[in-house]
Order: structure tokens, then sequence, then C-alpha cells
């Protein structure tokens, strides 16, 4: 046994609790003694104490990570603590008729100190029936049923040691747990347990309540606001369930609940014992009335502008009487301890209320004010992390910015959205509100970029908001798994409107080595589409032959433009000459469309239902005409991000020339790449691509090649008014220009000089400035061309 008392003492039960700790890894079974197990026990409990002492003091220096690892070890030592103060109890109830003192001893504190370790754990309800166990066993009606079913009880109670027990149980508290007042002690927990059940389940009945409760219960405000918070529970599960009448009837019973249950509070005289906790009640109420009123499943089912009558109202006599609540204050000093740490209790409620009624009133500085009002209270005066409610003054901080912005054209609205920007990390513990912030903040920065070009604003400005709206996006991007497809477009969107063109390259790169790693512009391939129909053809039926003839030809034609035959692109000229499956070129508009029309004519074929198994390579449980369909729009958007890697690899790659060599050929490398994957997968080798190609040879100084490519293609365009001829000239003339041949690179603008273009040309603005480079480098100047 360990003497109780001093540094020793617990230094011992601490070992003991090691001990424990060790067996119980050990998976070693210890037969103890009630006392031993009380030891091990209370060694548990004080290790968690220090545990959680020593992260309060981290998380107010700033180790928030130190602080966590240290929570949970504590909350470890505490769930190992209640397992052993049952032990306790078990024990000495086994042994109670041979060894009555230790029950009488032991069993209290074990009680006292288990519920003591559920409130730790947040786990209230476990506190509440632990501390209601105590009173019950070993308050005077308790004691006396024992007694009567003890024998020889007469003279166990004439002993001295029996009497200094029941003094220690009994004595009202002098203020240590451990020792004195164990039965005080535990209506004092238990009272605390009783407000922290009541504060987490608000409109629950608690398992247990304090002994003078019932005088509190008399207050008609108590049990009209619990009538009204179970109404307006009960209101909003209806309208969840679309049952809109009878939700609303309910929410209208709750309001007139709301509203008697604070003309109760404010009813109590200034001179009751309660009025302080009315006067903080009244507002409370007016303020849940609010928060009911706007709530947007019931506000959509008002008559217009019932809601924001009842808001305005409402929130008005909240904010009046929190006032009225904190002029009283001011005029008092809390005469002891429970009454300051109510009010401080408190203080942090009122500042969340108010900042929620300020919210649902629209005074969004008011609002984002009484948010940092808590956050200065949680600062001043840290709390354990599962008391805390920073997390919801941060987020309703976050969108009272976020609202704020909403109402200021740009740049004005540029401050709110960066503080709500800056409130993030804040969020992040919480992943439904993380990501709500994360959309929210999208949606404002594309509202602004939009409004930025309708106002004219320069370029750059608009610019600065894409960057913010792709920043927030790459945020949200899974870290771990496969990004989708519509996330990584939208980046890319972004990136390239705010001109950050490596970005921009890199996420569609990304993209096509996420979605297309064989480089084949497609994830069926074209072989596959005649087996695919010869299946389809099997489930197509319709009584009417004429009907089932028209369904399956016109499945056949829309696999005809998802792919296309040598034979048929031989036949480009002669398209009567095509063969029977491969009538059409391919064209993914007209397969979309040839779709809806197939939807629209055949609703009930087989092809449009989720169809089993895998065959060619179709997604399992999709019917051919969605698997069709998604093949269709992948494809498309693979096209259209491999156009979009050039332009933005050719970009990046100037900007990085000067000053990363290595990246600008990198970046022209992956361009030239997709030029020759476009050329064998969907383009051909067309002029357009051509031009590009001889773009990127001419960056690499392969001047020759450069120039073989655009004089094909000047070759192959009989109109030398078209785009890609003109295109085509012009680059070439540079790429003569940098081949050091002047008089060949001045041929093509003089031309244009000819045609009476010297003043400017859109697709060469700067054509005479080229002009005159070349003059001034060695080309022979006409004498009609004046300087």
């Amino acid at each position: 046994m360990i003497v109780k008392g001093g540094s020793w003492a617990n230094g011992a039960c601490r070992t003991l609790a090691e001990i424990l700790d060790l067996a119980r890894k050990n998976k070693q079974v210890l037969q103890l003694s009630a006392q031993e197990w009380f030891d091990a026990a209370h060694g548990c409990f004080l290790e968690g104490q220090m545990a959680f002492r020593d992260a309060q003091e981290k998380r107010a220096a700033g180790e928030a990570g130190v602080a966590e690892e240290l929570q949970a070890g504590g909350r470890k030592q505490f769930e190992q603590a209640a397992q052993a103060y049952r032990k306790v109890i078990a024990v000495a109830r086994k042994n109670a008729a041979q060894d009555p003192l230790t029950r009488l001893t032991l069993e209290p504190r074990a009680w006292l100190e288990l519920g003591l370790c559920y409130a730790k754990l947040d786990a209230y309800a476990e506190a509440l029936l632990a501390f209601d166990e105590l009173r019950t066993q070993f308050g005077r009606d308790g004691l006396v049923k024992w007694w009567r079913e003890m024998p020889n009880a007469r003279i166990f109670l004439l002993k001295p040691e029996v009497k200094t027990a029941l003094e220690k149980l009994e004595r009202v508290d002098a203020g240590d747990f451990q020792n004195d007042g164990v039965l005080h002690a535990g209506e004092t927990a238990l009272r605390f347990a009783f407000e922290r059940y009541r504060a987490r389940h608000p409109g629950e009945q608690p398992p247990v309540t304090p002994k003078d409760w019932k005088e509190e219960e008399a207050l008609a405000g108590k049990r009209l606001l619990d009538d009204a918070q179970a109404r307006k529970a009960a209101a909003l599960q209806v309208l969840l369930e679309g049952r809109a009448e009878e939700g609303v009837k309910l929410a209208r019973e709750a309001l007139g609940k709301y509203r008697e249950a604070a003309a109760a509070f404010e009813k109590v005289p200034g001179a009751d014992k309660y009025y302080e906790v009315a006067l903080y009640h009244a507002p409370v109420c007016y303020a849940l009335a609010q928060g009911l009123a706007a709530e947007k499943t019931l506000a959509a089912r008002m008559p217009a502008g019932e809601s924001e009558a009842l808001r305005a109202e409402f929130g008005r006599k909240a904010l009046e009487g929190f006032a009225a609540y904190e002029t009283y204050l001011s005029r008092q000093s809390p005469q002891d301890t429970d009454t300051f740490a109510r009010r401080e209790r408190y203080a942090r409620a009122l500042a969340l209320t108010r900042a929620a009624v300020h919210f649902n009133l629209k005074n969004w500085a008011a609002a984002i004010a009484a948010c940092d009002a808590y956050l200065d209270l949680e600062r001043e005066r840290p709390q354990a992390p599962e008391e805390s409610r920073a997390g919801d003054a941060y987020f309703l901080k976050f969108q009272a910015l976020a609202q704020l912005a909403g109402e200021k054209p740009p740049p004005e609205c540029d401050a709110p959205l960066d503080a709500a920007n800056a409130l993030l990390p804040e969020l992040q513990g919480h992943e439904d509100r993380h990501a709500f912030a994360l959309q929210s903040l999208i949606a404002r920065y594309s509202a602004a970029a939009e409004r930025a070009g309708e106002a004219h604003l320069p370029r750059a400005a608009a610019a600065a908001y894409h960057s913010k709206i792709a920043d927030l996006l790459a945020l949200g991007m899974p870290k771990d798994a496969k990004p989708a497809m519509d996330d990584l477009l939208r980046l890319l969107q972004h990136l390239r409107a705010a001109g950050r063109a490596r970005e921009a390259a890199d996420a569609a790169d990304l993209a096509l080595k996420t979605y297309d790693p064989e480089k084949k512009n497609a994830h069926i391939d074209d072989e596959v589409w005649p087996a695919v129909y010869e299946r389809m053809t099997r489930i197509i039926r319709y009584d009417d032959l004429a009907k089932w003839e028209r369904c399956k030809r016109d499945h056949l034609a829309l696999l005809d433009f998802l792919y296309e035959t040598p034979q048929g692109a031989a036949m480009e000229a002669h398209p009567e000459k095509r063969p029977e499956q491969d009538k059409y070129p391919v064209n993914y508009e007209k397969a979309l469309a040839q779709l809806a029309t197939i939807r629209a004519n055949y609703a009930d074929c087989g092809t449009n239902r989720p169809a089993p198994g895998k065959p060619e390579q179709l997604l399992e449980g999709k019917g051919f005409l969605q698997a069709i369909e998604d093949e269709i729009v992948l494809r498309r958007r693979l096209i259209a991000l491999r156009d979009a890697l050039i332009e933005m690899a050719l970009q990046a790659a100037e900007q990085a020339e000067e000053k990363d060599a290595s990246a600008a050929e990198r970046y022209r490398a992956l361009a030239d790449e997709q030029i020759r994957v476009l050329m064998e997968t969907w383009y051909g080798e067309t002029p357009a691509m051509k031009i590009k190609s001889a773009q990127i040879r001419a960056a690499n100084k392969d001047y020759a090649g450069a120039e073989k490519m655009l004089r094909e293609v000047k070759a192959s365009e009989p109109d030398t008014s078209t785009e890609i001829y003109v295109q085509a000239s012009r680059m070439l003339a540079e790429t003569c220009f940098k081949m050091k041949r002047f008089e060949e690179a001045a041929e093509y603008p003089q031309f244009l000089y000819g045609l009476g273009l010297r003043n400017g040309w859109v697709q060469w603005p700067d054509v005479e400035d080229f002009l005159e480079r070349c003059y001034a480098s060695g080309a022979k100047r006409p004498a009609n061309a004046k300087k």
C-alpha cells in the first residue's frame, strides 16, 4: 500500500501505472488488490492530468503539433485509468463481506475519479452516470441500505476508522478532491458535467441532474426553451424529408416558444438568485429564434419577406438583450469562482452568438468583429481542443468576409477576399468546411475577374484573380489520388488566363499523362468499334421490323463517326465508294448529335441501359451509349489539351529562353511531341500543324528544317490570301532573316507593301519595322520604298 500524500506517493502511483501498462502490453493478467488497482488507476490519472497541462502550455506557446501529441497521450492515460477504477470497484465489492472498510474508503473515490476521467474524455453522459452512482451508493439512503444487508453492521460502524471514513465522505468540501468531501466533490463535478452535456447536446435531456436542479427548472423559461429546441429539431427534420407544410407549422410553433421562453426569462426579478442567468438567456432565445428563421430550408417555404422580417426583429431583440446583460456585468463583481467561471463561459458563447446574429442581419463587418472578439478570448485564455469553438469562429468569419467581398466591386473586394483566403489554414481540420471555403473563394474570385473585365480594368487585374483561382484549385487537388479531369481542365483554364504559361503547360502535361499515358488520344481503340456494333445488335430488339432496322442503322452511323479505315480515307474524293461500315469520316460533333437522336427515338433500347461485364474495354456498369458518349467527350478533351499544351509550352519556352535555356528546350520538345501525336492520331500533317512544327524547329535553330516545312505549306496553298498562306510566308521571312538571307527575308514584306498595305497589317502589325531591319542588314531597298 502506498502512503497517501506528497510527491513521493504520486510518483509511486505513476510507477505502478507504468507497470500496469507494461503488463497489459505483454498480455499479462494481474491479480491485484483493490488498493493496488486504485494506486495504479490514480497513477494513470495523474499522468493524464500532467499530459493535458503540458499540452495546454505547448498550445499557448504556438507548438500545436506537440500539443496534439501530448493531448492524445493524456487521453490514453485517462482511458487506462477508467479501466483500472472499474477494477477497483469490482474487487472492492467482491470482497466487501470480508473487508467492508476497503469498499467504504476506495469505491467512492474510484467513482469520483472515474467520472473525472470520463469528463476529461468528453464523455459527459458516462461522467454523469459515474457521479450519480457515487451519490446513489454512498449517500445516506445508499449507505443505510448497505448496512441493513451487512451482517454485524453495528460492530462495523463503531470502529474509529469507519467513523473517519464517513467524515471524509460526507464532510463539506475542503477543496481537496482526493481526500475530503468526496460526496460534495462528486456533486460539484456532476454539475460541471451536466452543464457541459447541455452545451454539447442542446435540447437533449441529460441522463442525470444535479440535486438542486428542480429549483432552476422552476424557471418557466428553461422549460419553454427546451420545448422550443425540440420543436426546432423536429421542424428541420420534417422539412428535410420534404413535408413543407408540416415543417413550416412546427417551425412557427418553435418560434412562438422561443418568444415565450424569452419573455419568461425577462420576468425573473432582479433580486432572484437566477436573475443574471436569466438576463443572459433571454437574448439567447431571440438569437436561437433568429437562427431558425434564417434556415434556408424554412425561409424558402415562407411567404416572401417573412423570413427577412423575423430575422430583423429577433436580431434586434437579441442584440439589445446582450447589451443589457453586459451593462449589468459592468456593475457587478463576481463573488465566487463558480460565478467567475460561468461568466467567462457565457462571454465566449455571447461573442459567437452575437457574430451569428450580425451575420443573419447581413452586418458583415460587425459579424467579423464579434468573431475576432471570441478569438481574442481564446488567445488570452486558451481552452482544450474539445472545449474550444475557435473553428466555428473562423468559419463564420470566413463566410462574413466572403459575403462582404461579394458586395464590393474590384479592386475594393480584394482586401476582404485576401483576408478570407488567409483563414483557409484555420479550416483545414474540418474537411467539409475547408471544401466549402475553397469553392466559395473560387466563386468570388471568378466573379471578381468577370467584373474586372466588364469594368475595363487593366488586364493584369483579371489575371491576378485567375491566378488566385488557380492556386485554390491546386490546393483542392487530392494529394494521394488521381485528380479528376474536370479539375485539371479548370486549373489549366485559369493558369492560362493568369499568364502562368509554365504551370499551365505542366498542368496540361499532367492531365495527358494521367488520362492518356499511351498517347492514343483515346481510351477505346478504334479497332474495337466493329465488335462493339455486333454486341449492340444482339440487344437491339423491336417488334416493328422497320424500326428495328432503322435503330441498327442509326447505331452503325454513330460508330461510323468515331473512326476511319484506311480504305475509307482513300476515298475522300469519292465518298460513295467508301466501305459499308465506314461511310463517314471522323466527326465527333456529328457523333454527339447522332447519339442524341438515338436516345430521343429509341429511349427504350437496351443500349441505353447499364450493361454487366466489361466487353471491349467498355467500363463495367455502363450502357453502350453511355460508354460511347464518355469516349467521345474524353477524345475531344484530349485533343483540346494537346492543342493547349502546344500553345502553353511554346509560350513557356519563350519566357524561359534567357534565364533557363534547358527549361526552354524541354518545353519546346514537349510541344513538338504533342504536334507529332496530333498529326498521327487526329489532324494528320495539316498545314496548321506543319507551321507549329516549323515554329519549334526555328526556335531550336533548325532553320533548314523549318524552311523546308514552310515552303511545303506555301506550295500546298494555291490561294495566297488564306490565313495559312500568310502565316507560313511571314514565318518563312523571319526564318530567312535568322539565316542571314536578307534579300529573301524582304521578299514577302515587299509584296505586302506592293499591295498597298504599308501602313500596317492585321497579321503582321510590325511588318515595316521588319523590312527596315532587312534593309539595315543588307537587303536592297526598292526605289519606291521610302524610309
